[in-house]
C-alpha cells in the first residue's frame, strides 16, 4: 500500500498545477466545492486596520499558510485557521454561539502570534489591543450557511506566506519529525535511489518505529532508518500523495469531516 501511494505521489510530481500537494501547507477546504472565503485581517504597524474578504482560490493556498494543529486544543503555527461564523446575530443564542467560537479562535491566535511574535506585532502591549480588535472583528462578522470561512492576517501589505519564517516554521513541523531522531545514507526503499540521505521516521499509514518493539535495526532508535530508508524526494511524493487522497475522498458536514 505504501508503495502505491508512493507512486502516486510520483505521478502527481510531473504536473506543476499539482505543487501545493507537496507543500507543507494544506488546502483549508479540501474536499469542499461551494463558497469558500477568506475573512483577511488587516494589520499595519501594529494597528489592526480592518478586514478584507477574498474568495478561495486553490491556486493562492500559499498566502495563508494553513496546516492543520496537532491535537484538538492545538494552535495553528501561522494565524489562519478554521472560522464558524453564524448566520445572524438576532438572538441571544446566536451571539452566544458566535462568542464562544470567537473565544476558541483568540486562544488559538493568542499561541499562534507567539510562535513568532515579530511578524504580526513589535511586542506584547501591541498583541494585546490587537486583540482586542480582531476579537471585535469575528464577534461581529456573519457568514451565510451555505459557505466556508478561514481566517488569516495580512500584515503591512504582505500575506503570511510572504514572511520566510512563518515558511520555515511549517517545513520544520512538517518533515523534521521524519529524521531529527534518525537519519543516514543509504538506497530507498521507495524510489531505490541509492546514495542518498534517507530518514528514518515515516509514519505515513501508520507506519511507525518509535516503540522499541517495532525498531529491528539493532533496537538502537537512531539507526531505525535501516529498517526502512526513505529518502526525501520519496518522503514528499508520500505527503502529496495522502494529501491528494484526502482533497478527493474527504467530505465535510459544518465543523464535522
Amino acid at each position: 500500500m505504501i508503495q502505491s501511494l508512493y507512486e502516486l505521489g510520483h505521478a502527481l510530481a510531473t504536473n506543476p498545477e499539482n505543487d501545493h500537494y507537496f507543500a507543507s501547507y494544506a488546502d483549508p477546504f479540501a474536499g469542499f466545492d461551494g463558497e469558500a472565503i477568506v475573512v483577511v485581517i488587516v494589520i499595519n504597524n501594529d494597528k489592526v486596520t480592518g478586514y478584507n474578504l477574498e474568495r478561495y482560490q486553490r491556486g493562492n493556498a500559499r498566502r495563508y499558510l494553513f496546516r492543520k494543529p496537532k491535537g484538538a486544543r492545538g494552535a495553528p503555527l501561522a494565524a489562519t485557521g478554521p472560522f464558524y461564523p453564524v448566520h445572524s446575530l438576532e438572538t441571544d443564542k446566536q451571539r452566544k454561539t458566535q462568542a464562544e467560537n470567537v473565544d476558541k479562535i483568540m486562544s488559538r491566535l493568542d499561541r499562534s502570534f507567539d510562535k513568532q511574535l515579530d511578524v504580526y506585532f513589535s511586542g506584547p502591549a501591541a498583541k494585546r489591543d490587537g486583540m482586542v480588535a480582531i476579537s471585535k472583528i469575528l464577534n461581529e462578522f456573519t457568514g451565510a450557511k451555505e459557505n466556508r470561512y478561514i481566517y488569516t492576517a495580512k500584515v503591512n501589505g504582505k500575506y503570511l506566506g510572504e514572511y520566510e519564517a512563518l515558511q520555515e516554521l511549517l517545513d520544520d513541523e512538517a518533515y523534521t519529525k521524519y529524521y531529527e531522531k534518525s537519519k543516514g545514507t543509504g538506497t530507498c526503499a521507495l524510489s531505490h535511489e541509492q546514495d542518498v540521505e534517507v530518514w528514518g521516521r515515516i509514519d505515513t499509514l501508520g507506519f511507525t518505529v518509535k516503540e522499541v518493539t517495532f525498531n529491528r535495526g539493532g533496537f538502537d532508535d537512531k539507526k531505525s532508518f535501516r529498517m526502512f530508508p526513505v529518502s526525501r524526494k520519496a518522503a514528499l511524493a508520500l505527503e502529496a500523495a495522502r494529501r491528494f487522497a484526502f482533497s478527493q475522498l474527504t467530505d465535510r458536514f459544518y465543523t464535522l469531516e
